[in-house]
């Protein structure tokens, strides 16, 4: 035997004998760290294997920095769950230092939201790694980081452990989510570092005049876990043309301020140029502070005065509505603050009725304040058009603090499988370039169903220029044990663009909009839109999909995306498929319908034609309305008592096959 190699094998074999010996640093090759990274999510912006070692995870020691706060707490926390820990040995080789600020911390600042930044660096002679950041919340993330890298790798009190250099922070200075369930999931958030999480408040006006709020029963536990894990739990008041009542107590704003029912206008809109509502709102935003942890205020403007408009009287007449209103939020927060002695974070929230005057809006609105971007018939569609324009861009441009809130689900209400990181890649790509500063996105159906498009969320809103949607898709499956990362990924760089075509196109929730219209409603009258075509804000049917040529690919492609998904073998993926393959399929035959059907009617000579284009159809949805709650079941473990998705789609079904009476043809199989 080489002697040399004689040597190394008597030292490995010395430390096998030895109680307490560890392995020495071995080298990581670039497949390996290829592989390991896969496990972290966000991936770090910067990251280096410079080793690896095995060790008894009894022999590791935690040494937290020297300070009092719940955020490091969890953090070592939870570092000491990754590792298994069961007992302790008086042995200790190896050292996870844990720093809060300090001259090794400086080199942080630097960095873009540097307060969320941290490093990870091997300790000298391989004694330990050091994870270093500038506050609780970066050490919390370093931690992270370092959970995800060793998770995978514990077995029988062992652990394989990187020695790594890290260098990271996020693009976007706060990531999460309002409404929904997220409130219950704060431990899934915060797993990916997540760190906001907004949801609407009850409020209530007494007898004497007092306004009252606090948070739902659903989020309570929230305040108190979300700030342990680095995240900002933002109670919200209501969009306020809707908090006037009636309240618990079984009275509204008007009962008890007459002065402040609006002259004309929607009904519950407020007069702000009275000056009790300043003082109502300002003990809503004071009762919302004065819950544990909070730290920011969000108020919702109104969103949508139907038309109608707001109070009409004389002196509200004088002032855009939107700012006015804006005006009352602005004296309410100050007043709070004065009679708190403390200053504290306001947020609102924009929407489609201050589109019109948004450029007057950010005129007024002061560098302290942050302005949540929500405009429901814009931000609320998956189409492939940019959000951040306009006034909006102006705004930031000017300096401006601006999270947009847009769709992180298929559709708002209507539950439908969407895996296509090509979506959620194309959204943050924006947000980060346009220079937004956060993400506020709605999950509207539940984390369960949309944990795909929301991680993929999340790791863009902290890196947006780390993994492409394929790496990403890969990343996630091996995250998730699925057997055939790459298969998977195939799987979703065709079904995720289809899917995105056929939702970024509103179906079909265009079927329930009387504008454009339901399809047999359009291919009735002969008015279908052409590819492409879309009436503002409305995409439906085939907005997405710009010539032939894209929607043959798409039904191809989809087809493609089927036989993979089979090949998988996981319920969850073949049923969300056969959704989307029976939708591409459907449109694309009435698509062609379309061009037969003239003045409400069919020629005899292409009757034949028709039957078989409008069973086409029929069929496709029908696939779609079976897979629908399979693939509910597949992910929720539930039966759905009912979805809207299926009796949505359902009516398509009926008007379908009442048209094709009505034109004389015959159902029946192509």
């Amino acid at each position: 035997m080489n002697k040399v190699l004689h040597t190394a094998f008597a030292i490995l074999l010395c430390c096998a004998a030895t109680p307490g010996c560890s392995t020495p640093r071995q080298p990581v090759s670039d497949a390996e760290a290829e592989n390991w990274v896969r496990y972290l999510v966000p991936l770090p912006k910067s990251i280096e294997f410079v080793g690896k070692m095995t060790l008894k995870t009894s022999e590791i020691a935690i040494e937290p920095p020297k300070i009092e706060s719940d955020t490091v707490d969890q953090a070592v926390s939870e570092l000491t769950q990754a590792l298994g820990r069961v007992e302790e040995s008086a042995a200790k080789t190896f050292t996870l230092q844990m720093v809060v600020g300090g001259t090794e911390a400086e080199q942080l600042k630097v960095l873009k939201n540097s307060d969320q930044a941290y490093s990870i660096q091997p300790l000298d002679q391989d004694q330990g790694l050091k994870l270093v950041a500038l506050t609780p919340r970066g050490l919390y993330y370093a931690s992270k980081t370092l959970q995800q890298l060793i998770r995978p790798f514990v077995q029988n009190g062992q652990v394989r452990i990187p020695l790594v250099k890290v260098r990271d922070w996020p693009d976007l200075e706060d990531r999460g989510l309002w409404g929904g369930d997220s409130g219950m999931n704060v431990e899934w958030l915060a797993e990916r570092k997540m760190n906001v999480i907004e949801n609407i408040s009850w409020r209530s006006v007494e007898k004497d005049g007092r306004g009252t709020s606090g948070p739902k029963p659903f989020w309570e536990q929230a305040l108190v876990e979300g700030p342990k894990r680095a995240i900002n739990v933002i109670p919200a008041v209501l969009h306020l043309e809707q908090v006037s009542g009636p309240y618990p107590n079984g009275l509204r704003l008007f009962d008890i301020y007459p002065s402040l029912k609006a002259k004309g206008g929607q009904e519950g809109s407020i007069c702000y140029s009275q000056p009790e509502f300043v003082g109502v709102l300002t003990d809503w935003i004071i009762a919302l502070k004065n819950l544990p942890n909070v730290t920011d205020v969000s108020v919702w403007l109104a969103e949508n005065l139907h038309g109608q408009g707001g109070c009409q009287c004389d002196q509200c007449r004088k002032v855009d509505r939107t700012v006015l209103e804006f005006r009352t939020v602005l004296a309410a927060w100050q007043k709070a603050q004065e009679k708190l002695g403390t200053k504290f974070g306001l947020r609102i929230l924009t929407s489609e009725e201050t589109r019109p005057s948004n450029k007057l809006l950010f005129a007024e609105v002061p560098p302290d304040v942050k302005v949540w971007y929500y405009d429901s018939l814009l931000t609320y569609t998956n189409g492939k058009e940019p959000m951040i324009v306009g006034d909006v861009l102006d705004f930031i441009k000017r300096g401006g603090w601006v999270g947009p809130v847009p769709n992180l689900s298929a559709f708002v209400r209507l539950h439908h499988p969407f895996t296509s990181p090509q979506f959620a890649y194309y959204r943050l790509q924006e947000f980060v370039e346009s220079g937004c500063r956060g993400l506020l996105g709605y999950a509207c159906t539940g984390l369960k169903i949309n944990r795909f498009l929301v991680e993929a969320a999340a790791e863009w809103a902290w890196n947006s220029r780390g993994r492409s949607p394929r790496e990403f898709a890969v990343s996630w499956a091996v995250r998730n044990g699925i057997k055939e990362p790459e298969k998977f990924a195939d799987w979703v760089e065709l079904h995720g663009a289809v899917a995105w075509d056929v939702y970024g196109s509103d179906f079909p929730l265009s079927e329930k909009r009387h504008f454009p219209g339901p399809i047999a409603k359009r291919i009735r009258e002969g008015n279908l839109p052409a590819l492409g075509e879309v009436y503002g804000p409305f995409r439906g049917p085939w907005g997405q999909i710009q010539t032939l040529e894209q929607f043959d690919q798409d039904v191809a492609n989809e087809n493609r995306a089927l036989r993979i998904a089979r090949e998988m073998g996981i319920d969850e993926f073949i049923y969300e498929t056969q959704v989307v393959d029976g939708y591409i399929r459907a449109l694309r035959a009435a698509y062609d319908l379309g061009k037969i059907v003239r003045d409400g009617k069919v020629a005899d000579e292409k009757k034949t034609a028709a039957s078989k284009l409008l069973a086409r159809c029929i069929e496709a949805l029908q696939q779609s309305v079976d897979s629908l709650p399979k693939w509910f079941e597949a992910v929720t473990g539930a039966k759905p008592e009912q979805l809207e998705s299926i009796d949505l789609v359902e009516g398509t079904i009926s008007q379908l096959k009442e048209l094709g009476k009505d034109l004389g043809l015959e159902i029946s199989k192509s």
